[in-house]
C-alpha cells in the first residue's frame, strides 16, 4: 500500500529508554515519515525509580528520533506494593486526561494510538481523545486487564474486579481498532466484548544476534548446564517454581544466570540466600544493546509463567527473541506459549506445577550437553515467519492507512416505505433485525452513508427504539419500484453459514 504520512498522538504508560517495543514502532513510523507525539512518563520502569541519568539530563530524554516526548508526573511504583501500584497507574491516567485535554486537543492527528501494556485502563485516554477531536483509536493489547491483577491477588474485591471488566469492555468496544499480542487474546476479545480485533504477536527484539561477545563476568564453565533468563521478574514469571526445581539439582552441573529487575528480584534474592543456592547468579538489567553479551553465555534459555487464564492466554515477547539467538528454550509455561515451542521443536517443555517434567527436562539438556547435541533443537526449517518485524509492522501500517478513511456511522436510517430511498445513487438495502443487529455489534458489519433499511424484526424496536412495525421481506421484494436506469442489482442470500450470490 503506498505509504501515507499519517498523524498519531502515542500514549505509552512505558516509552524510551526503558526497553519495549513500543520504540521499534516508533522507529518504524519514522521510516514511513510519520509524524509523532509521545506522551509518557518518567522513566522508571521495572525498578520503580526514575532513572538516574534522567535525572541529569531531562532534555535529552524529552526527543526521540526528532518526535516530541510529553513526560508526566507519577506516583513512582517503588518496591511494587498494591497499593503504590494503584497509584503508580491512577496516577498516570489522571495526568494523561488532564494533559492531552488541556495542551492537545487542538492539534490535528489522524490517530491516538495506546500501547495497551498494564495499565490497559489508560486506552481510556485514547478513547475520550478521540471523542473530542474525532478522529480514530487504535490499541495494541499486551495484556489481559483486569484477570491478570485478579491472578496475581493484585486485586480481589469481586465489586472492583467487575467494575474493571466493565471499563476494560468499554476500551475493546469503543476503540476503532484493537489489536492482540496472541490468538487466544483475539479470542478472549471477542468472547467478552464481541470485538473482531488483528493479530499482532510480539517480534524479536533489535538485538544483534550475529555477535560473539560474551560477558568475562560469567566465567566458562565446560560442564555446566549454563540456563539464562532476561528480562522483568515479577510475580507473573513464577520464579518461586523455579526456585524448587533449582534445589533439586544442587548437586548437578547446573548453572542459572539471571539479567534483569522487577517486583520480585529481592524475594528471588532472599530465596537463593536461604537455600544457599551457590549457582545463581544475578545481573542487573542492561540496555537491550548489550543483552546479546550475557545470552551467548547460554546453553540453553529459559522462559517462564505462572498458570491461570493469564498466563495460558500469554506469549511471553522474550520467547520470539529467543528464538533468534538459535539456542534451546527452556519453557515453564502453558497454552499458546507451551504449544509454541512444543509444536516447532525449540526446546523443552513444561506446564507450571509440573516441577518433576521442569526437573527432567533440565537433565535431559543436561545430558545432550555432554554428548554434544544441544543442536537437536536449533533446526528452524520451519521459520516461524509470523514473527517477522518488519512483515508484521508492514502489516500494522497498512491497516492504519487502510481504515483511515472509511467512516462508520452510529445510527440506522429506517424506512418502512423504501421506494422514499434517492434511487440515484448506488446503496445497500438490508433487513434490520437481529442477526444484523448483532453482526454490527461484532464489527462484521459496517454502517455508511450509503446503508439504508427496513424493519424486519421484533426485537429492535426494543434495542433501538424504532417504532416502525416489521416489514417482511417478501412485501419489500413486492413493493420496490426500481428505476429502469438501474444497471446491476447484487442479492447476497445468505444460508448455511455461506454466501450465495445470484
Amino acid at each position: 500500500m503506498e505509504d501515507k504520512s499519517l498523524k498519531i498522538l502515542l500514549i505509552s504508560q512505558y516509552f524510551w529508554p526503558e526497553n519495549f517495543r513500543v520504540n521499534e514502532i516508533v522507529e518504524n513510523w519514522k521510516k514511513k515519515k510519520f509524524k509523532v507525539d509521545i506522551v509518557t512518563a518518567c522513566p522508571n520502569y521495572p525498578s520503580g525509580k526514575i532513572f538516574p541519568d534522567y535525572v541529569l539530563n531531562k532534555r535529552k530524554y524529552n526527543n526521540f528520533l526528532g518526535y516530541s516526548i510529553y513526560r508526566l508526573p507519577i506516583i513512582l511504583r517503588g518496591s511494587g506494593t498494591r497499593i503504590k501500584l494503584f497509584l503508580n497507574y491512577a496516577s498516570f491516567l489522571v495526568s494523561c486526561f488532564i494533559f492531552v485535554f488541556f495542551n492537545l486537543r487542538k492539534k490535528k492527528y489522524d490517530y491516538v494510538f495506546t500501547f495497551g501494556t498494564s495499565p490497559v485502563l489508560v486506552g481510556l485516554v485514547g478513547i475520550f481523545f478521540s471523542k473530542i477531536t474525532k478522529i480514530k483509536s487504535v490499541i495494541w493489547i499486551l495484556d489481559l486487564w483486569p484477570e491478570i491483577l485478579y491472578e496475581l491477588k493484585i486485586i480481589q474485591n469481586k465489586f472492583l474486579y467487575n467494575f474493571l471488566k466493565k471499563l476494560v469492555f468499554k476500551i475493546y468496544s469503543q476503540t476503532d481498532l484493537v489489536f492482540a499480542q496472541s490468538k487466544t487474546f483475539q479470542k478472549k476479545i471477542l468472547f467478552s466484548a464481541g470485538i473482531d480485533s488483528y493479530f499482532l504477536p510480539s517480534w524479536p527484539e533489535n538485538i544483534n544476534y550475529r555477535s560473539i561477545e560474551k560477558i568475562k563476568s560469567i566465567t566458562s564453565k565446560k560442564d555446566f548446564l549454563t540456563i539464562i533468563f532476561t528480562g522483568t521478574i515479577g510475580e507473573s514469571q513464577n520464579f518461586q517454581e523455579i526456585i524448587k526445581v533449582a534445589i533439586m539439582l544442587e548437586n548437578y552441573k547446573v548453572r542459572w544466570i539471571i539479567v534483569g529487575s522487577g517486583r520480585h528480584l529481592e524475594t528471588l534474592n532472599n530465596q537463593i540466600k536461604k537455600y544457599n543456592l551457590r549457582n545463581f547468579k544475578l545481573f542487573d538489567p542492561v540496555e537491550l544493546s548489550e543483552i546479546h553479551k550475557y545470552i551467548n553465555n547460554a546453553d540453553v534459555l529459559l522462559a517462564t509463567l505462572k498458570g491461570g487464564e493469564v498466563g495460558a492466554a500469554t506469549v511471553p515477547g522474550k520467547i520470539s527473541t529467543y528464538i533468534n539467538f538459535k539456542k534451546p528454550i527452556l519453557g515453564h509455561l502453558l497454552g499458546e506459549s507451551y504449544n509454541l515451542i512444543k509444536d516447532n521443536n525449540l526446546g523443552l517443555v513444561s506446564r507450571p506445577g509440573e516441577i518433576d517434567i521442569l526437573f527432567k527436562n533440565i537433565k535431559k539438556f543436561l545430558y545432550l550437553k555432554k554428548k554434544n547435541k544441544l543442536t537437536s533443537f536449533l533446526d528452524r526449517s520451519k521459520n516461524i515467519s509470523y514473527l517477522n518485524k518488519n512483515k508484521l509492522l508492514d502489516k500494522f501500517n497498512n491497516v492504519l492507512l487502510s481504515q483511515l478513511n472509511k467512516k462508520e456511522y452510529n445510527y440506522f436510517r429506517v424506512y418502512s416505505d423504501i421506494n422514499k430511498i434517492n434511487f440515484n445513487k448506488n446503496f445497500i438495502l438490508s433487513g434490520l433485525n437481529l442477526a444484523y443487529y448483532s453482526s454490527w455489534v461484532n464489527k462484521k458489519a459496517i454502517l455508511d452513508q450509503h446503508t439504508f433499511f427496513w424493519p424486519d424484526g421484533i426485537f429492535i424496536k426494543f434495542l433501538l427504539g424504532i417504532k416502525e412495525k416489521k416489514i417482511p421481506g417478501r412485501k419489500i421484494i413486492t413493493d420496490i419500484k426500481i428505476p429502469r436506469n438501474f444497471k446491476t442489482i447484487h442479492v447476497v442470500v445468505i444460508y448455511q453459514r455461506n454466501l450465495k450470490f445470484t
